[in-house]
């Protein structure tokens, strides 16, 4: 089955409130590389990055076929790039109609969209990642073309994006909108299954519970061009633990990086509703939401809510981050610079 790499976009249009006392330590940000390039039709003069950056890509072409993953994903099977991995496939399963247990997928996972990108390697074995931070520069135009380009700066739980967790940035060029997101089974429509088997395995029973892609999502405000006339912002998210609420969340905050000043910030709360709310922490008073700009997270799982589970992502020690741009309709475009990142940073934290 075809199944293109959607980059941890949020698929509708999203849509605060009284703030909780917030504890965290400030983050501290190392600087990565991002050495794993992958290019699916990319736009004519597309260069390829250094792995120490920048990271330079235009607007990808148009995919007419199938084309097998560029870093060894495979269904349902241990895959991907030679990083710390889990040494089996976890769940979500992935089957095809009519989702009988010979029906799981299997054999490379498919790419069928133009994409452009890179991820850094999953950190070592005794170090998680708890922050995710990308200085780029996105242009300030609308590309009004009928279509829906993205771009995608973000964490995720695996290289692969077949059901795993994700949280970051994506900007959508036709409305110029920036958003933050975070889901939970990236990817899963009618395909994904809790219950199943790996390695794939015809005897065994049919898979059940079925689940979806789980998302929420804020509109960022549309960022001014800096002193010098260019849009360069430091976009950064970080998990912490809130002590008074005895909740984890994620600090989000944008950063002008000619003037140094934070020009917007926001608590995420996923325990918490309204998920998004103006923070004391980094930069108080900045986020101030109206219920217009953002969409809560719900999850429903074998007629159960679940909830976002965001201790994971505390405690997490594998996956990627990753920025790259994708062309979903697959339409033809004039290979224009979509974004340019200069740095990728990330908060690690020992076991």
């Amino acid at each position: 089955m075809d199944r293109a790499l959607v980059i941890a976009m949020v698929c509708a249009t999203v849509l605060f409130a009284p703030l909780a006392a917030e504890t965290s330590n400030t983050p501290v940000w190392t600087k990565v590389q991002m050495p794993y390039f992958f290019e699916y039709a990319p736009g004519q003069g597309q260069p390829q990055p250094s792995p120490s950056g920048p990271w330079v890509y235009l607007f990808p072409g148009v995919v007419e076929s199938g084309i097998p993953d560029q870093l060894g994903c495979q269904w349902n099977a241990p895959s991907g790039p030679p990083y710390y991995a889990p040494n089996y496939w976890m769940a979500p399963y992935w089957y095809s109609p009519p989702y009988a247990a010979i029906d799981e997928l299997t054999g490379p996972i498919l790419r069928g969209y133009g994409t452009v990108g890179s991820s850094t390697h999953d950190p070592p074995e005794a170090v998680g990642i708890r922050g995710i931070g990308f200085k780029a520069v996105i242009p300030a135009v609308s590309w009004d073309n009928g279509s829906q380009q993205l771009l995608g700066m973000y964490y995720a739980s695996d290289n692969c994006f077949s059901g795993d967790l994700e949280y970051g940035f994506a900007h959508y060029y036709q409305s110029g909108t920036t958003q933050f997101y975070f889901y939970n089974y990236s990817n899963c429509s009618n395909e994904c299954f809790l219950v199943g088997t790996t390695p794939p395995n015809p005897d065994s029973p049919p898979p059940s519970v079925p689940v979806e892609q789980c998302s929420a999502a804020i509109n960022l405000p549309t960022l001014p061009a800096n002193d010098d006339g260019n849009y360069d912002y430091f976009y950064n998210a970080s998990v912490y633990y809130d002590t008074p609420s005895g909740h984890y969340r994620i600090a989000v905050a944008i950063v002008d990086l000619v003037s140094k000043d934070t020009f917007w910030a926001c608590m995420v709360d996923p325990l918490e509703t309204p998920n998004f709310q103006t923070p004391t922490y980094p930069t108080a008073g900045a986020c101030q939401p109206q219920p217009s700009d953002y969409v809560n997270y719900s999850c429903i799982v074998n007629g159960n809510s679940e909830p976002f589970p965001i201790s994971r992502l505390y405690y997490i020690d594998y996956g990627a981050v990753v920025a790259g741009v994708v062309n979903p309709p697959n339409t033809s475009l004039q290979p224009d610079v979509a974004v340019t990142v200069t740095q990728v940073n990330v908060v690690e934290y020992p076991h």
